[in-house]
């Protein structure tokens, strides 16, 4: 699975800093819309284990002064690898951003890809 640098919500850190949620940057989304072939949303979860909830949110400007929740999927206890995998929700604005909560070990990389490993 490979991740386009403009597309990472987090690269690398460590999932402990998640226990009390953290925002990631926002993502330019292109003007917004829904695309034929959304991109998947995807949060692995390297060399630990853990539970962490995702949720997007959307907002018309860098700011999320606006932000709406538009998805949030839940982990489950003792997920490790891909903790999350699903397609960019339909209704995202400019831009796109999420929120991680809840407690691991090992380090978080999420971002957008269109392709994501068969398990």
């Amino acid at each position: 699975m490979l991740f386009d640098k403009e597309n990472m919500f987090f690269d690398g850190e460590a999932a402990s800093g998640f226990a009390s949620g953290k925002t990631s940057p926002g993502i330019y989304n292109q003007g917004g819309g829904d695309a034929i072939a959304p991109l998947y949303v995807v949060v692995q979860l390297a060399g630990g284990s853990g539970k962490l909830d995702c949720t997007v949110q959307t907002a018309s400007k860098s700011d999320f002064a606006d932000a709406t929740d538009v998805a949030t999927f839940f982990g489950k206890t003792g997920d490790k690898g891909i903790v999350t995998k699903a397609f960019l929700p339909y209704g995202c604005k400019e831009y796109i951003r999420i929120k991680l909560s809840g407690t691991a070990t090992g380090k978080v990389t999420a971002g957008l890809t269109d392709v994501v490993p068969i398990e």
